[in-house]
C-alpha cells in the first residue's frame, strides 16, 4: 500500500475516489477529453471514446482539441475530462464545446488541480470561481467539490521531495523518514477531512439542461 502512495499522489488518490463515487452518473456513449493514457477507464461502465492532443492509436486515443471538438452537436450521453481544463488557453470555449457535443440531460464530469507542482498549465481555478463560471453555461444540478486539505498537500510535497533524483542514494532514507507522517494520515483518516479554503483540487458534476442558451463562452 505504501508504494502506491509514493507512485500516486494523494491528490490523485482523492480524485479517483471522487470519480468512483460519481461514475454511475456516466452512462451510454461517453467522450473523454484529454484522455492521456485512459487511466480512468476501469472506473466506468460505459462506452468511452477518448481524444487527446497527443493521440495513442495503440490505446485507441484519437487526436482531438478541446477547443474544437470534431463531433456533431449532442453526439454523446456524457463527457468526462480530468486535470485537463487548466491547460486551456480559452477555457470558456473548451467548456462550451463539451456542452455542445453532449445530449440534454447528460452529465459533464471534470476536475482541475488547485495546489499542485508547476506543470506548465495556464490557469488555476478556485471552487468559488468555478461555481460562478458554470452559471454561464446551460447546466443544472451543478456540484463543485473541493478535495484534499493541508495535510494531504503536505504529504504530496514530501513525496515529491523524497522521490527527487537529486537526493541520490539518500532517497530511500527520506522515504522511510516520511512514512510515519503517512501512517498518521491513514490511521486518523485525515485525508477525508474537507477544507473549503485550502485544498488540492476541484471535482465538478454538471447536468446539461435542454433549451437554455449560454450567455457567454460561445
Amino acid at each position: 500500500m505504501w508504494k502506491r502512495f509514493y507512485r500516486l499522489s494523494y491528490h490523485r488518490t482523492l480524485l479517483e475516489e471522487q470519480i468512483r463515487a460519481h461514475a454511475d452518473l456516466v452512462q451510454g456513449r461517453v467522450l473523454e477529453v484529454g484522455s492521456g493514457s485512459r487511466r480512468y477507464d476501469h472506473l466506468f461502465k460505459a462506452e468511452i471514446a477518448a481524444i487527446d492532443m497527443k493521440p495513442n492509436l495503440e490505446k485507441n486515443i484519437l487526436p482531438g482539441d478541446m477547443h474544437g471538438l470534431e463531433f456533431p452537436d449532442e453526439s454523446f450521453d456524457s463527457v468526462i475530462s480530468f486535470e485537463v481544463l487548466c491547460y486551456s488557453a480559452d477555457y470558456r470555449k473548451a467548456l462550451a464545446e463539451m456542452f455542445r457535443v453532449m445530449k440534454p440531460g447528460g452529465r459533464l464530469l471534470f476536475s482541475v488541480p488547485f495546489f499542485a507542482p508547476d506543470v506548465n498549465d495556464n490557469m488555476r481555478f478556485t471552487a468559488a470561481y468555478m461555481q460562478k463560471l458554470l452559471s454561464e453555461f446551460p447546466c443544472s444540478e451543478t456540484r463543485v467539490v473541493a478535495f484534499g486539505n493541508p495535510v494531504t498537500v503536505m504529504w504530496d510535497l514530501l513525496r515529491h521531495f523524497a522521490s527527487s533524483r537529486s537526493l541520490g542514494i539518500s532517497r530511500g532514507i527520506w522515504k522511510l523518514a516520511c512514512l510515519p507522517f503517512l501512517l498518521m494520515i491513514k490511521v486518523l483518516d485525515l485525508g477525508a477531512r474537507r477544507d473549503t479554503k485550502r485544498y488540492s483540487g476541484i471535482f465538478v458534476v454538471a447536468r446539461k439542461v435542454p433549451g437554455l442558451e449560454m450567455t457567454k463562452g460561445q
